[in-house]
């Protein structure tokens, strides 16, 4: 290895690079190697999302209006495909079991409210 501990800057023309692939060696600054400068302010440009197009177009429903209810294998199936232990795993299905009561519960009723003196 090359010992730079004692190179001056007017001594340092003296050190001798190995020529390694894997050493970085200085390159020395002309104009096909210039050093980046990066600008002293950052230019934002606003896009407005109404002139942004998606690519893909309309994507389209072919799922049916109703909810896909999960039964208790594939329950089991996303349970073991996000590994899941058994104590959030038994969390998980609580609020899935939560979430399901409250919209079959909502289904009840007319509107999206449901009464205030029916839980009581």
């Amino acid at each position: 290895m090359t010992k730079v501990t004692d190179i001056k800057k007017h001594t340092k023309n003296t050190v001798i690079y190995p020529n390694l692939k894997s050493a970085f060696r200085p390159i020395p600054l002309n104009e096909k190697y210039t050093v980046h400068v990066s600008p002293n302010q950052i230019e934002i440009i606003d896009h407005p999302s109404e002139d942004i197009e998606d690519e893909y177009g309309e994507f389209p429903s072919n799922s049916p209006s109703k909810p896909h209810l999960l039964g208790q294998e594939e329950l089991n199936d996303l349970i073991r495909d996000l590994h899941l232990t058994k104590q959030p795993s038994e969390i998980l299905a609580s609020m899935l079991k939560r979430i399901l009561n409250q919209k079959r519960l909502k289904s009840v009723f007319t509107g999206n409210k449901i009464p205030e003196n029916f839980l009581t």
